[in-house]
């Protein structure tokens, strides 16, 4: 690329034309397939809306992962004064996280034997949406809850620390009066 007198950067035309077909492929990608206009706050709601309506929310399987979620939420708010459970909880989610992408897998070839119809696709969408999503979520709780505690145990030793100076403060100016 040239710099044209100002030090800026001349694009080719080739560079150009590049620039533009995927400008073009961007726009196409993110535009509404019906041609309508419509705001992207209203894309996403009808594609929340699909999905929710798409799934079938009575089965067992699902109840059963989504109270587990909930009771999951339930036990680190339950335990948010016990740092190291924290931890070791954090460490046990990280790791079904990690490995959703396994679990979405093996759930794929599976789901006959506990689903009426095949949620787990090849991206990951629907395990992403219904255990990987809340599972984060509970981590960003144990994660907040963690620096709280960090905060608070600053805190406390800060105060320490002062006490400590103004007892040493207070044990010099004691002894200079004796001093006089």
């Amino acid at each position: 690329a040239f710099s044209d007198p100002t030090g800026l950067p001349i694009m080719s035309d080739e560079l150009q034309h590049i620039f533009e077909s995927v400008s073009s492929q961007v726009r196409h990608a993110f535009s509404d397939p019906t041609g309508q206009k419509r705001s992207p706050y209203q894309q996403i709601k009808e594609s929340t809306l699909g999905f929710i309506h798409a799934v079938d929310w009575k089965e067992t399987w699902l109840i059963a992962l989504l109270t587990t979620l909930l009771a999951l939420l339930c036990f680190v708010l339950l335990t948010r004064r016990q740092t190291n459970m924290q931890c070791v909880l954090f460490v046990f989610l990280s790791v079904i996280v990690f490995t959703a992408e396994n679990i979405n897998n093996f759930l794929a070839r599976h789901w006959t034997s506990f689903a009426k119809q095949p949620y787990f696709d090849k991206h990951g969408v629907f395990i992403s949406t219904v255990l990987t999503g809340p599972l984060l979520i509970i981590m960003m709780t144990i994660v907040i809850n963690l620096l709280r505690e960090t905060v608070s145990l600053m805190i406390k030793s800060k105060r320490a620390e002062f006490r400590v100076k103004a007892k040493q403060y207070a044990k010099a100016e004691k002894e200079g009066k004796k001093d006089k």
